[in-house]
């Protein structure tokens, strides 16, 4: 079965609307701030595509609150945000972590606690996209997408 793009998940106004935030951030910061995108970092971003399942609906904004607790204690997590739709049966989350290994340790602590199974319960995993310069062509049942280049802003 072939896997859908981001664009085939998400329809451009659901991308569009992220751009107001992008557009603001580079306004704000100073220009000095901005470095090429390093494509050997070992960083990675993970970005997860996930439909709600209805009769958890109202817990959603309770349960998110315990997962990014969690999360936040992990020494090798940057960043991790989810975002919903607006009639409340998607959410995207967006992760960032030190190294692919960090992003691995992450999914072992959720996965083997409590949190886990109410994860598993609320939500359903449409896609998750492994993207970074330092990764090997294969990740698990991930989609690997190798970084090519760009740039980071760095707000102060």
């Amino acid at each position: 079965m072939k896997k859908p793009s981001l664009l085939t998940l998400f329809s451009m106004k659901q991308i569009f609307a992220f751009m107001p935030t992008f557009l603001l951030s580079v306004i704000f910061c100073n220009a000095q701030k901005l470095t090429a995108t390093d494509v050997n970092s070992p960083e990675v971003t993970v970005v997860v595509d996930i439909k709600v399942n209805p009769q958890f609906k109202s817990e959603v904004k309770s349960l998110v609150p315990e997962l990014s607790a969690l999360t936040i204690k992990e020494a090798g997590a940057l960043s991790y945000n989810y975002y919903l739709s607006p009639d409340g049966n998607k959410i995207l989350i967006i992760e960032q972590y030190k190294s692919l290994s960090a992003f691995q340790e992450h999914g072992k602590n959720l996965f083997s606690g409590p949190l886990g199974q109410k994860f598993r319960s609320s939500f359903t995993v449409n896609s998750i996209v492994v993207a970074g310069g330092n990764l090997p062509d294969s990740v698990g049942n991930f989609t690997v997408m190798k970084s090519i280049g760009g740039f980071n802003s760095k707000c102060e």
